[in-house]
């Protein structure tokens, strides 16, 4: 459950919902893959047969070149080859995927482009030794990779209602790092505008999506009633987790969600040295997908 903030530092003002609501989720703009590329994958660890099972869960929960219309897709080569990321080779690959155990265990991804910053990117405590069962493998690699497309946490929405946490219930009896840990998996995002340009893309809540945490009733101050409080597991993505990223990936379709793909200069200007690390990563792909 380890989550990283987008941003350290805080802009401007909150953002109003936007209108088309067929599809639900929330993402982080900047951090949105460039159209036209065709992600790829390395593995730090793990036999041939999980990086094959890991690789597959990815490509049949997440359809991405129907999703997109092709504009983003996964890389058939990378797919197929499923090779070690290694220090020389790890710039090359845009999901770096590991199984830390210990004080960097857990399951988590970086947020879509800033994937390419970190090695690993994404991580399966435990895949390596002890695989867990259907459908929490597949239900755990789709959410893991849903992150690595951009999406944050649906209970994090700025346009989820409140959830009453019972925080020390939750510290209690989740694994956490920290308690800013927990709450930088719990808590509402802000969603901050800077110059126009919106740090999140976002619709109406959905309890649906494959990005909502399941927590059981004491985790919450009003149990069953929380109106985050969901019966069990989402598995698989939802129809409108799939809609959504089709409005993000495929804009024509809807009208169009720039959001901060193509406008950077005044990100730029802000003294925050992780932003400018995705900012600089997200240039580069820029150019790349430019030639």
């Amino acid at each position: 459950m380890i989550r990283t903030e987008v941003m350290d530092q805080p802009l401007e003002t909150i953002r109003k919902p936007n209108g088309d609501l067929i599809g639900r989720g929330v993402i982080a703009n900047l951090y949105k893959w460039p159209s036209h590329r065709k992600l790829t994958i390395c593995f730090i660890g793990g036999t041939r047969s999980l990086r094959s099972k890991i690789a597959a869960a990815m490509q049949r929960q997440w359809h991405l070149h129907q999703l997109t219309r092709g504009n983003l897709d996964y890389n058939a080569a990378s797919f197929s080859d499923l090779a070690d990321c290694g220090a020389a080779a790890s710039p090359n690959y845009d999901i770096r995927v590991g199984f830390l155990h210990g004080a960097y265990g857990g399951y988590w991804s970086y947020i879509g482009v800033d994937s390419r910053n970190h090695v690993p990117s994404m991580n399966f405590e435990g895949f390596d030794s002890n695989a867990p069962a259907e459908p929490d493998f597949d239900r755990l690699v789709a959410h893991e990779f849903g992150h690595a497309l951009s999406l944050e946490h649906e209970h994090q929405s700025p346009m989820v209602p409140p959830c009453d946490w019972n925080y020390d219930y939750i510290y209690t009896h989740y694994s956490w790092q920290s308690p800013a840990d927990m709450h930088a998996n719990l808590d509402k995002l802000k969603n901050y505008v800077y110059n126009g340009k919106y740090l999140y893309s976002f619709t109406t809540y959905n309890k649906k999506s494959i990005m909502h945490y399941y927590f059981e009733p004491l985790a919450f101050v009003k149990g069953r009633n929380s109106k985050c409080y969901i019966l069990q597991n989402n598995n698989v993505p939802s129809e409108e987790d799939k809609t959504f990223i089709t409005q993000q990936y495929a804009p024509a379709t809807f009208g169009g969600f720039r959001g901060l793909d193509t406008s950077l200069e005044d990100l730029s200007r802000i003294p925050n040295a992780r932003l400018q690390q995705v900012i600089a990563t997200k240039r580069q792909l820029l150019r790349d997908a430019e030639r």
